[in-house]
């Protein structure tokens, strides 16, 4: 693969591949590292041309956010091998390519083909089981459905499409929705499926042990994307979690 983009197969890269879990990114940092930090660094490194690499919020959480979030010239301070080694590979990517955009992605929710992955599809199954789901509620994230971050990232790609680098090359963006907590997410995407949310437990990370391990927000700042272009601005809106009673 890399001989290919070296050659120059590829106009451009989206690189979203990623050792995503984070229990198994604890039991195998070596192997999270290697496909968080050292792949992408290399591939970046032999494109010829835009690179975009999708990271995550989870490269915060040590430390609070900022009051609109974290924006994306914020420090990155992670809770946890999986946003370390994701933190890792923001570093190499840039180091490898000045061509290379940095795209951070919050929790996702939406359609995972019935894979019962991201926020919604899991929580939706479980409910259908008969299970009580319990959310955080001293956990925030700026969700946003999987299916419009795709489309913005295709949207930020087409306007920052260089083949060589410039002044608006090696950038960091974020995508995101509004900031919620994990409960009033799981209300706002069991009322938006017409779903009962009454079975949903409220609790904290504290009361089951997770405070340590869990970060309590990781909310990101998409405003400097969203003032990119009005299509934009019209895709984070949508792609948002929808509102409840």
């Amino acid at each position: 693969m890399r001989a290919r983009l070296a050659g120059g197969a590829c106009a451009g890269v989206f690189h979203g591949a990623a050792w995503a879990r984070g229990a198994a990114a604890e039991r195998a940092p070596q192997a999270a590292f290697a496909v968080n930090c050292t792949w992408p660094g290399a591939l970046a490194g032999a494109q010829r041309g835009p690179f975009f690499h999708v990271s995550t919020d989870l490269v915060f959480g040590a430390a609070p956010p900022p009051a609109d979030g974290f924006g994306p010239a914020a420090a990155t301070a992670p809770l946890g091998t999986y946003g370390a080694t994701k933190a890792a590979g923001e570093f190499a990517v840039r180091a490898a390519s000045r061509c290379a955009h940095v795209v951070r992605l919050p929790l996702l929710f939406g359609d995972s083909r019935g894979r019962g992955l991201g926020a919604s599809d899991g929580l939706l199954a479980a409910l259908e089981r008969g299970e009580q789901p319990r959310l955080f509620t001293d956990e925030f994230r700026t969700p946003i459905d999987v299916r419009a971050a795709a489309e913005a990232l295709v949207q930020l790609a087409d306007l920052h499409s260089e083949p060589e680098p410039s002044a608006a090359s090696g950038q960091t963006w974020h995508i995101a929705g509004r900031r919620l907590s994990r409960l009033d997410l799981g209300r706002a995407l069991c009322h938006a499926h017409g779903v009962d949310p009454g079975a949903l437990v409220p609790t904290t990370r504290a009361a089951l042990g997770l405070a340590a391990t869990r970060a309590a927000d990781t909310s990101l700042d998409a405003r400097a994307t969203r003032n990119l272009s009005a299509q934009l601005a019209r895709t984070l809106d949508s792609g948002s979690a929808p509102p409840f009673p």
